[in-house]
């Protein structure tokens, strides 16, 4: 194998290994069971992806600690944090753990690991008009989806973008 050939090799292997240490945390809505489900399989696709560790919040809640606590838990601690608003979702939940994001100080460092998809239907979003508030007053980046093609699509390249970006810090913390 001649050294070029080695190298994208060697380069190849280190991001398959970067996407399974990566931690990212799906958020959004429970309600009705359909938005869950979606979520499931956001989840499952980039699992499906190379990304063993993507999950929901749900999937890893401690006994006795708050659904909201066990959320701001994982918006301090993953390496990237989803946030979904899609049409049909009950967004209560959402709206709060946008509002930590944006509002408390300790998410402050944070922020550059937040991405909002923002499920349209032509002009209208799914984003309730005072989250626009924290995205707009935060930049918090936002990508809209029409439909689970064009979100996946987005979901890898994210994704990849972070695979990259968190490189360094993620090579540099012991294995778990």
């Amino acid at each position: 194998m001649n050294g070029r050939r080695a190298s994208t090799v060697e380069s190849i292997t280190n991001a398959l290994a970067i996407k399974r240490r990566m931690s990212i945390t799906l958020y959004g809505s429970y309600q009705p069971a359909t938005e869950k489900r979606f979520l499931e399989r956001q989840r499952d696709f980039l699992r499906d992806n190379g990304y063993s560790r993507a999950r929901l919040v749900s999937d890893e809640h401690i006994a006795g600690i708050d659904p909201l606590t066990s959320s701001k838990r994982h918006l301090l601690h993953s390496d990237v944090n989803f946030m979904f608003f899609t049409k049909n979702g009950m967004r209560q939940g959402i709206v709060r753990e946008l509002a930590y994001v944006a509002e408390d100080p300790a998410m402050t460092g944070k922020i550059a690991d937040c991405v909002v998809f923002d499920e349209r239907d032509d002009a209208r979003s799914s984003i309730p008009e005072l989250s626009w508030s924290d995205i707009s007053s935060r930049r918090i980046e936002v990508h809209r989806f029409e439909n689970e093609r064009i979100l996946h699509v987005e979901l890898l390249a994210r994704a990849g973008i972070f695979t990259m970006r968190k490189k360094a810090q993620i090579e540099a913390r012991p294995f778990v």
